[in-house]
């Protein structure tokens, strides 16, 4: 069990970074809060930013415990491969990642630790799984690992999706290999420390995309001599709705949500000729996606074709489909049932994207979901807040996680 004067000291740090909630790419406080937690509790991880604004921490175990502190420059990845090992086998390099950043959504609950940032707020719990991941590393801090070699990634920009890829390019560059990579996310609505988990397709992959229209610009006395794309938007939004398949049991399950849309200028004597629709796709795996947003784009053609307009598309923010792999998802089962907790195969992925799915592809590696509450408000929400009473049943699966990992390769 977690020692209670640990999980004080976790609650107050999610305290610190719920208050500064910070956008992606953006978590430079952030940043600074994490290390500076690590290294008053944890001095012999090596600790190196990565991807800008993250964190790339590396724990020695029994067999490297005379290595120190890297230089500042160094990777601290790089560190311990060259490290000797001793006589004793090398054990598996395992990788346990949280993302740290927050959503441009005001935060709204009555809590003296609110947000001090105004329209920012950790609304998708990345506070929570920082600490969590926090919790762990105090834990190979006491106890290092006989032999695995664990690392702890505080990964920026997870909401935006470009996190993964700039950590992603350091790890590649480096050919760094890891046996395992592992992550959480809390859900609310399931009972507090349930864990979910599937082997394959875990979360969609999804994509935004821009739809630029171009008609022409005219008075607005006389509309008749313009190309005005606000009648090509209803069709547009019909469109979407019509390729949507919300049956999350079907391989062609998918959801098209607008998101923003703008038409013109609060001119009033002008009849406009510009438009842009917002959009989100996602769908259970990618080679679906790919094949609703041809078939989205063709529809947009068509009516922009029959309403003369010029379409342009711009597409951003892509989440791989996180596909977990079939060991990794066996051994997050033995680690909850070693630790008594219920245990929930998924018929079905969530509908929500994680740039995790970058790791996915390249490493053996599994993402979870742990219960947040029954009656906690959903993610994205204003009033979400993180449940503190999760911070002790999280890092616990994270260390039984790591335990049963490490034995396996034994």
């Amino acid at each position: 069990m977690i020692n209670p004067a640990t999980v004080r000291l976790l609650t107050a740090l999610r305290h610190k970074l719920h208050q500064q909630a910070e956008l992606s790419g953006a978590e430079i406080q952030t940043q600074k809060l994490i290390r500076k937690f690590l290294e008053q509790h944890c001095p012999s991880a090596s600790i190196t930013p990565i991807a800008e604004t993250g964190l790339l921490v590396a724990f020695p175990n029994l067999n490297e415990s005379s290595i120190q502190h890297p230089a500042p420059h160094k990777n601290p990845v790089q560190a311990l491969d060259a490290a000797p090992h001793g006589s004793a086998k090398s054990g598996p390099a395992l990788l346990f990642r949280a993302d740290i950043d927050a959503l441009p959504i005001q935060d709204r609950i009555a809590s003296a630790y609110q947000s001090l940032n105004n329209g920012v707020g950790h609304k998708c719990g990345h506070d929570g799984h920082t600490v969590i991941l926090c919790g762990l590393a105090m834990h190979l801090q006491a106890h290092p690992p006989e032999a695995a070699r664990v690392f702890l990634l505080f990964q920026p920009a997870e909401e935006t999706g470009e996190g993964a890829k700039r950590v992603w390019a350091t790890l590649s560059q480096d050919q760094q290999h890891f046996d395992y990579v592992f992550a959480l996310h809390n859900i609310p609505g399931v009972a507090l420390g349930h864990i979910l988990c599937k082997a394959g397709p875990i979360t969609s992959a999804v994509i935004s995309m821009i739809v630029k229209l171009e008609g022409r610009r005219a008075h607005a006395a006389e509309p008749w001599h313009a190309i005005n794309p606000s009648s090509a938007i209803g069709p547009m939004l019909a469109a979407a709705r019509s390729l949507e398949e919300h049956n999350g049991k079907r391989d062609d399950f998918a959801v098209i949500t607008p998101i923003h849309l703008w038409v013109g200028s609060p001119d009033y004597g002008i009849s406009p000729a510009d438009a842009e629709l917002h959009f989100t796709l996602r769908c259970r795996t990618s080679q679906v996606l790919a094949q609703k947003v041809q078939a989205f784009c063709s529809q947009i053609d068509q009516i922009a074709n029959q309403e003369k307009l010029r379409v342009h598309y711009h597409q951003l923010q892509a989440f791989e489909s996180c596909v977990n792999e079939e060991s990794a998802v066996a051994l997050v089962c033995e680690a909850a049932r070693s630790l008594a907790l219920p245990y929930t195969e998924m018929e079905h992925s969530f509908s929500w994207g994680e740039d995790f799915g970058l790791y996915t592809q390249h490493y053996k590696a599994a993402l979870f979901g742990i219960g947040a509450g029954e009656s906690l408000p959903q993610l994205h929400e204003d009033t979400y807040d993180f449940p503190d009473a999760l911070i002790a049943p999280a890092v616990e699966m994270f260390q039984a996680l790591l335990k049963h990992t490490a034995a396996s390769h034994v």
